[in-house]
């Protein structure tokens, strides 16, 4: 938040085995390039482990891979569509 207005956010979907799926990331685009982004999903990446998740996984927008494999996050680069939109499949141990 920045006041009162959610400049970005994500959400963290608890699954099996150990696995996390990151959710819904989003960066107001007033406010993108900040690294507001890449400082909340270290965040979630660091409360997952605290919580004993041992993986990450999310489908992230096309759009955005390069932002996921610079944090680290692995892909097989299969485009599928999700919601109308094109998403790769990311994933990491964490």
């Amino acid at each position: 938040f920045d006041g009162e207005k959610l400049v970005a956010s994500l959400i963290l979907h608890p699954m099996e085995d150990g696995i996390v799926q990151m959710r819904q990331v989003c960066t107001h685009p007033d406010r993108q390039g900040e690294g507001l982004g890449k400082m909340l999903v270290e965040a979630a990446e660091q409360l997952a482990k605290e919580e004993g998740f041992r993986q990450m996984v999310l489908h992230g927008r096309q759009t955005a891979a390069g932002f996921y494999r610079k944090l680290g996050y692995l892909t097989d680069d299969v485009v599928f569509t999700e919601l109308g939109i094109p998403h790769i499949s990311f994933s990491k141990l964490l």
